[in-house]
């Protein structure tokens, strides 16, 4: 069984799953370093995601997003740190309910806002964040298999441990 994190930009997924991956002896993958490493391939030179985004723009991101989720449909045993967006195409979410459990990181708009550049992100304007928090984080809500709700007090080590008691199912 594979289990992804799920949620916001600036949720921990990455820090999370790293984690988890390593206490559970579990292979990890990254979204987004799976996006930045098919993009970089055909274009034989290294770009980050947001650069990517920015290349792209939204619909041709979301087309190489949809692409790099279908390298991950045959793996096993693994924590997967998920892409903020990925859950914006409903093939994507198909594709990965086949072999993955989805786990919500749930954190408060607040909390994310201290943590990400609204204004640097793919966002651009307050207006959008919100916009865009609210229809994911419905999102996020509907297709999880489990949630964990986030505060800031919570260290990541915290966070993993919650992530492992979710998976063994405490």
């Amino acid at each position: 069984m594979n289990y992804i994190l799920i949620g916001f930009k600036g949720t921990g997924k990455t820090t999370i799953a790293k984690i988890v991956s390593k206490k559970l002896k579990a292979l990890f993958f990254d979204m987004d370093r799976i996006i930045e490493e098919e993009f970089s391939y055909n274009l034989n030179e290294k770009k980050s995601i947001k650069e990517i985004y920015q290349i792209l723009q939204e619909r041709e991101f979301r087309e190489l997003e949809s692409r790099s989720i279908k390298k991950l449909k045959n793996i096993n045993n693994s924590i997967i740190a998920s892409s903020g967006g990925f859950v914006l195409k409903n093939e994507n979410i198909l594709v990965l309910k086949k072999n993955c459990k989805f786990i919500y990181l749930n954190t408060s708009k607040k909390e994310i806002e201290k943590r990400i550049d609204i204004e640097n992100a793919f966002l651009k304007t307050k207006e959008n964040f919100e916009k865009e928090f609210l229809k994911r984080k419905s999102i996020y809500e509907n297709i999880a298999d489990m949630q964990i709700d986030i505060n800031d007090e919570n260290t990541p080590k915290d966070i993993a441990n919650k992530v492992i008691d979710k998976i063994y199912g405490k």
